[in-house]
């Protein structure tokens, strides 16, 4: 029995001994995972995103705002933006945020030389505000308490705890209301207060856009070092359109959403020309098959006519395989699979109305005209409509496809729709629309050649965006100005903003899961001359001098 006993004392000295070796390394161990606790937990600084509630529509990076404020000021592509209601709101409040820290040199300097993060958040059904984010580490919250007690334009001060965070309400003797709080090294602003309590329990709940994966993949192709760089939400677009769109007309802009979620552009400035560049992370499907296009080919831009006020050119689904498309109507890639060519194009032209439905224009390139009527009738014998020429016009036989729907699915946009359409093939080329009179008015622009690669405005506004594209947009606010006003709401700051722009073009070129954009809003578009008094007189007198314009 002894000698047993003597064997287990001598085993648990031998396994003590052995485990020895092994205590410091494994107190240390846990000494450290206990400070990575603490770090995480209790000390860690979160990032700007972290602090933005998975609820913004929009983000604005700015690396050096004193850089940003004064091109706003001085060159005449951003003076105009300046005059926006959103950008206006903006400079505002970032302006009075550097009146109320300037107390302290180290914030004021986040403010207005160090990096701003600002989100957009509804607040109404059409009424938006901005989301403060800075960096501040080492803020001291005894330097703001006493900062607020010694400003004098301070009506009253209302410190509360929201979710075991200090959070400030304060109401200046203006009127101004606004409400802040100071997180893991950030400092959270905002003029509504449910504002910046939703960024506490972003960053204490984990809803919040730095677990946004879709968001950080944009962010890690799109952050450019300087300027100014901008992230749409555009899963959240429709929800956002109400703020200066007719609510009725939302719709029509339903394909942003459907086309990308986030997207980010990094945002530059000329004289007269605002360009961005960035790419977009693709919602549905792949669709990187479509070879670039020469978008200043005289096959596109000689066949739309040069009163369109609207053109978009898009992907040639017609010539992709069942399974890219597999919610296509087989019956109209049927029928237009063996003769439609490259180019394909929605037009809305002027005279406008604001129901521009009778004037959506659809184009497609024809390699074979005779092909092209045959299919095209067997298309009208299933749906009732009769093959033979409703009329004929130039010597070219215009035709009544009931079941114009088609034309939707082959090509769907949800701004342009077809339905009881007629259609002519003239020059190679096959035109779709919802009224007889308006197709009959391309055909004779058509004819005399009068089209867009002959418009020196849209020939500027290709060329600063490249030739190459699988999609381009191209809008002229001069002719589209029934078309855009229609949409907006009235009194919107940004009705008068693109009146004032002579041409805006955005191109896409989609690849994988990537859609690659460059844009620009041009300006010349110029204010219309308006009628005032410039001399009088009254009758049955005469001047002593002669009028004169100086």
């Amino acid at each position: 029995m002894n000698d047993r006993c003597e064997v287990n004392e001598n085993s648990f000295a031998s396994m003590f001994e052995k485990l020895k070796k092994f205590l410091v390394p494994i107190s240390v161990t846990v000494v450290f995972a206990l400070l990575v606790v603490i770090y995480f937990v209790f000390l860690r600084s979160a990032n700007m995103y972290e602090a933005i509630p998975d609820s913004a529509v929009a983000v604005i990076e700015i690396n050096d705002w004193s850089k940003f404020s004064n091109e706003l000021n001085s060159k005449q592509s951003a003076i105009d933006l300046k005059k926006t209601t959103a950008m206006k709101k903006l400079m505002d409040e970032v302006a009075f945020m550097g009146r109320f820290f300037s107390y302290d040199a180290q914030t004021k300097s986040q403010v207005f030389n160090g990096k701003l993060t600002v989100s957009a958040h509804l607040t109404s059904a059409d009424d938006f505000d901005y989301l403060f984010t800075i960096p501040a580490k080492g803020l001291n919250s005894k330097e703001i308490d006493l900062a607020l007690r010694n400003n004098k334009d301070i009506a009253s001060v209302n410190a509360r705890m929201f979710k075991e965070r200090s959070v400030e309400d304060v109401v200046m003797k203006d009127g101004t209301k606004f409400c802040f709080t100071y997180i893991k090294g950030v400092l959270v602003f905002s003029f509504t207060s449910f504002l910046t309590e939703t960024s506490v329990t972003a960053i204490t709940s984990g809803n919040n856009l730095n677990n946004d994966k879709d968001l950080c993949k944009v962010i890690k192709r799109n952050r450019a070092e300087e300027g100014v760089n901008v992230f749409i939400n555009f899963r959240k677009a429709d929800v956002f359109f109400p703020v200066a769109l007719k609510s009725e007309r939302t719709g029509l802009l339903s394909d942003l959403r459907s086309f990308q979620s986030w997207a980010g552009y990094s945002i530059s400035f000329g004289e007269e020309q605002i360009s961005f560049n960035g790419k977009g992370l693709l919602t549905g499907g792949k669709k990187g098959d479509d070879v670039p296009k020469n978008i200043l080919a005289n096959t596109i831009w000689n066949s739309v006519p040069d009163n369109a006020a609207y053109v978009n050119i898009g992907f040639n689904v017609f010539s992709t395989d069942n399974e890219a498309h597999p919610d296509e109507n087989k019956m109209a890639k049927d029928a237009f699979k063996d003769w439609a060519g490259e180019a394909h194009a929605f037009v809305t032209l002027e005279p406008l109305k604001e129901d521009f439905s009778d004037q959506n224009i659809f184009l497609i390139q024809v390699k074979d005209e005779s092909k092209a009527i045959a299919e095209l009738k067997k298309l009208m014998a299933v749906d009732g409509s009769k093959t033979i020429a409703v009329d004929t016009f130039m010597n070219t036989p215009v035709f009544n496809l009931k079941g114009g729907a088609v034309i939707n699915q082959a090509f769907g946009s949800s701004f342009t729709g077809f339905g009881n359409s007629y259609f002519s093939i003239n020059n190679h080329m096959a035109v779709f629309c919802n009224n007889e009179d308006i197709l009959k008015f391309v055909l004779e622009k058509l004819n005399k050649g009068e089209t867009l690669n002959k418009d020196e405005t849209c020939r500027k506004a290709i060329e600063t965006c490249g030739k190459t594209a699988t999609g381009v947009l191209y809008i002229n606010p001069a002719k589209a100005s029934l078309l855009l006003s229609g949409m907006i709401k009235d009194g919107s700051s940004l009705q008068s903003y693109l009146s004032e722009q002579g041409a805006m073009v955005f191109l896409l070129n989609a690849e994988g899961e990537w859609n690659s954009t460059h844009g620009a809003f041009m300006g010349g578009g110029g204010s219309k001359a308006r009628a005032g008094l410039l001399w009088k007189t009254k009758l049955q007198t005469v001047s002593t001098f002669v009028p004169q314009i100086v």
